[in-house]
Order: C-alpha cells, then structure tokens, then sequence
C-alpha cells in the first residue's frame, strides 16, 4: 500500500481533502511547511529541480529486483536433522491475504486519533504442476463501509494488476526467481510494477528453505533488495522452524522492510510533485503453517507495525512533511480447489 499511502499523503500536503487522516503540514503558499521551522533543505529542492528532467524509465533502467543479497543458517536446530523442500503435485488453490489496519500520522508533536481502514483481503489462485506454478491475482475484497483509502488501494491493484495471471519460478527450495506475465512474457517495460507488486507478495508469504539440513528450533535469515511500489527496500526475513510433521511445518516469522532516504519520482503522484522518503520501516511476525506441497504459506496471522516518514516537494519548493504509522494484522487462510 506505499504507493496509495504516498498519493494520499501527497494530496493531504498540497490541500486536496481526499485522504482519510485528518490533514497534517500543509504549504502556506511561500513554499514553507507550516509545522516545521525549516522545511525542505535547499539541497532537497534543488536536487529535485536537477533531476526532473533526467528521471524516466526509457533513460535510466531499472536494476532488476528482486535479488537475494544474503541467506544464512543461523541456527541448525536440535534432533534429527533433515533438508526441508517442496514438492510439485498438479493442483489449485486459493490464498487469502486479509489485512486489517488503522493508521494514524504525525501532527506537531501528536499523533492524531487512529483511524480503522475496512478489512481488506487479497486473493492469489495458485495453479500448479509438475513443470510450472502460474498464480492469478484477483480484485481485493473489501469489508463493510468503505472509505477513500481503501478504495485508492483497490483502484491502484485494479489498474496494475487488472486480474493478471503470471508465472512464477520457485525452485524446490522456496527461492524466488523470474517472475513473468503470461500476456507480456517478455517483459516489456510498461509491466514493471505489476511484477514487482507480484514479486513483493510473493517474498511475504513464500517460506525459503535453507540448502542445509536442519532440526526443530532451527533459524535462519533471508534478505533481499526489492521494490514495493515506487519505493526501493531491503527485506530481511528470519525463520525459525517450531514444528515438522508428515503434512506441514510452522515456523515463527519476523519481516523487516526498511527504506533508506530516497527521492520518489511516481506518476501517480500530483503532476510536479515528488516525495523525499526521510525512512520507512515495516515489520511482520507471527506464527505460520507451510505445506509443503503449496508454494504459499497456508494459515497464519502476523502483526503489522509501519512507519513512513516523507518531505513532499514541488518545483517552487516543500509544501509538507508527513509521519504516518500503520498497525494492524495480516491473517492467511488457504482454500484448496
């Protein structure tokens, strides 16, 4: 949800009311943010005038994300050890991402009252056999009364997504590879953010297994560079094995998004506007099953705690600075078809 977050924040900043937090540092027209004494460095502004002309995906390729950067056992646990992996077995599925949040921002020196986002869930159908897993991602439910936020969210999918089916490579280990539309299975660059809203997805809820063999109390950690949104992140995931039976595992997560400063050139924001990201960091733990013979986590309920801090600017100078911190849960649920 960055990308929605940072169009309503951005909205918010330069006087449109659509957002559903209550509006926080607002532009006073001389270009100054009205809570902060200081605004937007000169550096800030004058680096955002530099590269607007320069800054488009024709001129500056993309890396290509995301890339694990480390994978280390950590712990090889206790008892018998053995090498966990998956199984390929022709069937389907469908998994159930339920999200239920509130989220509240920074004004002056208070946080402003939390304000309850309606449950919403996303929906992968998982396709698999012996040779290939194709998932297909359709259209996030929504629960009860709806507001802005959560519509922006939906719309946001709708337009990158727009049902999409894409193949993803997962080897017998869980790691994620090439992840390819199956209407542009060339990857053209139009179809980035719909695979890298797909490939963030997958990194939160595909359990890597290590190369090595392991036992009960096992741990180890995965990061990995990625995109969500228009916003660069490193993940860095940490697994610890409680459980192992004949039909599943549970295992305790905890994911850890960070965002180091970065400027944010997104179309979807104001035209002329641009988000200096000052840090974002997102965390999930919790308890989840795996089985096996799914590429996805099948059950499971993880707590949220996000915190995004970002400095909008315009050609003619900062018209705002926004803090908002988002908690909530994430419960998985699996149905088989």
């Amino acid at each position: 949800m960055i990308r929605t977050a940072l169009l309503l924040l951005a909205l918010a900043a330069c006087g449109d009311k659509r957002s559903d937090l209550p509006p926080a540092t607002r532009g006073s027209g001389s270009g100054s943010a009205t809570s902060t004494p200081t605004g937007a460095p000169d550096n800030v502004v004058r680096r955002v005038r530099d590269l607007t002309p320069t800054m488009s995906a024709e001129t500056v390729p993309p890396p290509v994300l995301p890339q694990v950067v480390a994978f280390e056992l950590t712990t090889p646990g206790t008892g018998k050890l053995a090498p966990l992996r998956y199984t390929r077995a022709d069937g389907s599925s469908e998994h159930a991402i339920k999200a239920e949040l509130t989220t509240r921002q920074l004004e002056g020196v208070d946080f402003s009252a939390p304000v309850t986002v309606p449950p919403i869930t996303d929906h992968l159908q998982v396709a698999m056999t012996a040779s290939s897993i194709v998932v297909h991602v359709k259209p996030p439910t929504i629960e009860g009364p709806t507001t802005p936020a959560a519509e922006a969210y939906v719309a946001s999918l709708a337009g990158t997504l727009k049902e999409r089916r894409v193949r993803v490579t997962l080897d017998d280990r869980g790691q994620l590879g090439p992840i390819a539309l199956l209407d542009d299975p060339t990857g053209s660059p139009s179809t980035l953010p719909a695979r890298d809203e797909i490939a963030q997805r997958m990194l939160a809820v595909v359990v890597p297994f290590p190369a090595e063999p392991v036992g009960i109390g096992a741990t180890w950690t995965v990061a990995h560079n990625m995109r969500q949104g228009p916003v660069y992140l490193k993940q860095t995931a940490t697994y610890r094995l409680d459980e192992r039976t004949a039909t599943g595992l549970k295992l305790h997560v905890t994911i850890t998004r960070m965002g180091e400063p970065q400027l944010v050139a997104d179309p979807a924001l104001p035209p002329g506007t641009y988000a200096d990201l000052i840090a974002l960091v997102r965390t999930l733990e919790g308890d989840i099953t795996v089985d096996p013979s799914k590429p996805l986590a099948t059950a499971g309920t993880l707590t949220l705690h996000s915190t995004m801090h970002v400095r909008f600017t315009t050609k003619t100078g900062p018209v705002g600075e926004q803090i908002v911190e988002d908690t909530g849960t994430l419960t998985l649920s699996t149905t088989n078809k």
